[in-house]
This record gives C-alpha cells, sequence and structure tokens, in this order.
C-alpha cells in the first residue's frame, strides 16, 4: 500500500499550490446528511487533494481511517487505496482536486 494522508495544518504554498492552481478537474462533491454514502475503495496514479468545505467525513486512506472536517485539507499518495463517507450530523462538502488533465480511476472494491 501507498504512503498515507494526513491533515495539513497549513495552506499548500508554493509548487504545490501553483501545480494545484493549473488543474482542469475540480468537482464538487456533496453528500446530504441522510445520504451516508460515498465512494467505494479505489485509487489513482496521482495525488487526489481533498478540500473540506462543510461536514464532517470519515475518511479510510491506505490502512487509517481520519475524520476530517470542514477547513481542513487531505492529501492522499498516488495509488493509495482510499474511499469516504458522510458521518453527518450535516452535509460532507468537499472539493477533490485531481493532479491529472483527466481522471484514472482502478475500483478495489
Amino acid at each position: 500500500m501507498g504512503r498515507s494522508a494526513r491533515p495539513l495544518a497549513r495552506p499548500l504554498a508554493g509548487r504545490a499550490a501553483r501545480r494545484s492552481l493549473r488543474l482542469p478537474q475540480l468537482p464538487d462533491l456533496q453528500l446530504p446528511a441522510r445520504d451516508r454514502g460515498g465512494p467505494r475503495l479505489h485509487s489513482h496514479p496521482y495525488c487526489e487533494i481533498f478540500i473540506i468545505r462543510t461536514g464532517t467525513g470519515l475518511f479510510t486512506v491506505g490502512d487509517r481511517q481520519i475524520e476530517a472536517t470542514a477547513g481542513q485539507i487531505l492529501v492522499v499518495p498516488p495509488n493509495t487505496p482510499h474511499k469516504f463517507t458522510n458521518v453527518g450530523p450535516g452535509p460532507l462538502e468537499t472539493t477533490d482536486i485531481h493532479e491529472n488533465g483527466s481522471f484514472i480511476t482502478e475500483w478495489l472494491e
């Protein structure tokens, strides 16, 4: 398995921030409180960055489980299995940045 993600204590800066701003794939995801679902376990051959805008999500990243709340950023390294769910009580809203020009996903479950 790949390295585990960790919440960032500060905003992205320098090269990482410049690289992120050029990315064409910036999907927003909203999971209502009643919907505890989320994507199944999967991986990408590039980093995925999650910006938690509102709510609380439980992220499985490699062999770690991370509870992330509004204002936090998670960076999932390339080829690291990950998934997440909304743990409520309100909706979970994220912006997901894929460091690639197109989506490449390997579904693992």
